[in-house]
């Protein structure tokens, strides 16, 4: 097969599309594709025709034509862009606790509520409606298909412990026979509603906590008329945002039909991970790490936002939703606009989003922190997988003076483009090496981007029916969702749903006032709306803010007198310290992040240091002064 062959079959598979649409003269961005999307061609470029290509190689703007000609040029002898080889294979012992992928240790150390805008969970939240509803038999019908969905996807029987590991329970395990269902029966009901508002309320704000329990809740609501609602809460460092898709889709699929037989699992998540892992040990991990740390010094700082309170006093009962759902008629303008201006969709709305802050602080140079879909393709069986695969990236975004949007959305582009080329680092991790040289533990990146519009995420409604049996019919339009994610205090995103587009502005309101977020997110709405009028790409848009780099203020800490530890508990401090920071001796006036401690190995920490005593330090009086002294006279307290 040529060159030119796999690569039509490699955009037809990576964008759902008959491969006979692939013309040589049609661009990846004009079929549907985007930035998200050209990971997965490079990854596919690389295992098939085995040639490596960084992902700032290919633009979405490319013809299949230009593709093909950079792939001969790299064929035959051209520079070639390192790209890591690993692979997924069964673990030997399948029950073994594994790790934590970076983003799912931040959310699980979110749930500690010691760090500053901590949640008591980190999960997402959705309803959809049902109608048509099997009223006797729709609860049987739905528990049965939890029963097998929890045998069929590994990670809805997996537990974390309390210091931050995780492992799967066997699929005889007997909380497979007992799956997290309650049914709530409202048909009688004339505030049915309201019961339903304070379901959301319940499960929005507290979700389901897997050192406990099921990483997961279920409940279903039997309304008036024959209709119902499903209510699904997942755990985020169990599941992502496209593992909450195969979810649902799964679940109805098994509750419709119980002889219904879905394609075996040949790996779990935890084979993904163990692989997954194995890159920090490659040169590729390396030279993606020295280019961000080689940056970091320069870095700009997190939108300086109008604040009301202060976020270490805050304990938000969850995040509030401003929605704007864009139907397929506008949407599909939005997009043939940003077609024309050879910018993806999530590229323009980056901007808007990025210029509509920078209005708001008066900062041009800003740190965004993006939510991506990071399913590397290591296995056919990782697309049709529940689990924590997302991954943040960092993204310094520096916006010119004054230029037309048009230019301002090309340059955002790029600068994504350049992030996401070095993200075999997380953002998580580059997140806490920019806390440690910053000296401050408070959320180092707090505003968030997610945009999943043309990724392969609304690719999985192709599998959803109209008729669900006892479950009835599907009104994906009708739905609603929550999100609760620790260490963040604006989060924009962008999805499609049954067709449309969705803009979604989560945010902690109790830190800004309603009028704030009301004027800000009315800006992003207006903004992405104008994308259909040519005339807004040419206006320029007049930001006069000041660019000059803004570093968080160091926090200071007590003095202590240095020297080798004192006593017996400064002893012990410096024994346990030593061993999980691999050091050889401590001083007693060590800082624990300042010697490369992270929050994940702090847990771990004080709970070894509370491993003999009834009560362990608390990671909130540690943190005040992370100090080996300190921390030793804490443990002192402890004792007496």
């Amino acid at each position: 097969m040529s060159e030119r062959a796999q690569l039509a079959e490699i955009w037809a598979e990576v964008l759902g599309r008959d491969v006979a649409e692939i013309r040589d003269d049609v661009t990846f961005l004009s079929l549907g594709g985007d930035s998200l999307l050209v990971v997965r061609v490079a990854a596919l470029v690389r295992q098939r025709l085995g040639i490596r290509l960084a992902i700032t190689q290919i633009q979405p703007a490319h013809t299949l034509t230009e593709l093909a000609e950079l792939v001969r040029h790299h064929g035959a002898g051209g520079a070639v862009v390192a790209s890591p080889q690993i692979r997924v294979s069964r673990r030997q012992d399948t029950e073994a606790p594994f790790e934590l992928l970076p983003l799912p240790q931040a959310y699980f150390v979110g749930q500690q509520g010691a760090w500053e805008l901590s949640h008591d969970s980190a999960h997402f939240y959705l309803d959809f409606a049902l109608s048509d509803v099997d009223d006797e038999l729709a609860a049987e019908a739905l528990e049965d298909g939890l029963r097998q969905l929890m045998i069929h996807q590994p990670v809805l029987r997996a537990r974390i412990s309390a210091d931050g590991r995780q492992n799967i329970l066997p699929a005889d395990d007997p909380s497979v026979d007992q799956p997290p269902l309650r049914v709530h029966d409202l048909r009688e009901a004339s505030d049915a509603d309201a019961k339903i508002e304070r379901i959301r309320d319940e499960m929005g704000s507290t979700g389901p906590d897997p050192r406990h329990g099921p990483g997961f809740a279920v409940r279903l609501s039997l309304l008036p008329k024959a209709r119902a609602r499903v209510h699904i809460a997942l755990n985020l460092a169990l599941a992502d945002g496209w593992s909450a898709r195969i979810f649902m889709r799964d679940l109805l699929t098994l509750a419709a039909d119980p002889n219904a037989m879905l394609p075996p699992m040949l790996i779990d998540y935890g084979d993904y991970v163990d692989a997954v892992r194995r890159l920090r040990s490659t040169p590729e991990w390396q030279r993606d790490r020295d280019w961000w740390w080689a940056r970091l010094d320069t870095m700009p700082a997190a939108p300086a936002l109008p604040l009301v309170a202060d976020p270490a006093q805050v304990r938000a009962g969850g995040m509030a939703l401003r929605e704007r759902r864009f139907e397929l008629p506008e949407w599909t303008r939005v997009k043939e606009a940003c077609s024309r201006h050879d910018v993806t969709p999530s590229a323009a709305f980056t901007a808007v989003y990025a210029c509509a802050l920078a209005k708001l602080t008066g900062g041009r140079r800003m740190l965004l922190n993006t939510l991506q879909a990071n399913r590397h393709p290591l296995h056919p069986d990782v697309d049709r997988m529940i689990g924590a695969f997302s991954s943040t990236a960092l993204v310094p975004v520096e916006l010119p003076e004054r230029a037309g949007f048009g230019e301002i959305a090309k340059s955002v582009a790029a600068q994504l483009a350049e992030a996401l080329s070095h993200n075999l680092v997380s953002g998580v991790e580059v997140a806490r090496e920019l806390a440690r040289r910053r000296g401050t533990r408070r959320p180092i990146a707090p505003v968030v981007m997610q945009s999943a519009v043309g990724s392969m995420m609304t690719m999985l409604d192709e599998g959803l029916q109209d008729d669900y049996g006892p479950l009835g019919v599907l009104d994906e339009r009708d739905h609603h969702n929550r999100i609760r994610t620790p260490q963040v205090m604006l989060e924009l995103r962008a999805y499609e749903a049954a067709g449309d587009m969705v803009l979604s502005l989560a945010s902690i309101d109790e830190l800004f006032g309603t009028a704030v977020l009301d004027a800000l997110f009315a800006e992003v709405v207006e903004g992405v709306s104008g994308l259909v009028r040519e005339e807004s790409w040419s206006r320029a848009v007049e930001l006069h803010g000041d660019d000059r780099q803004v570093h968080e203020v160091r926090e200071p800490q007590p003095a202590v007198e240095p020297g080798p530890a004192r006593g017996g508990a400064e002893r012990e401090v410096a024994a346990v310290w030593a061993e999980v920071l691999g050091l050889s001796e401590v001083d007693r006036s060590a800082n624990f992040f300042e010697l490369g401690g992270d929050s994940l190995m702090a847990i771990r920490m004080l709970r070894r240091l509370g491993r003999d005593r009834a009560v362990a330090p608390a990671p909130g009086d540690f943190l005040r002064s992370p100090v080996l002294a300190d921390l030793a006279a804490l443990l002192d307290g402890v004792r007496s």
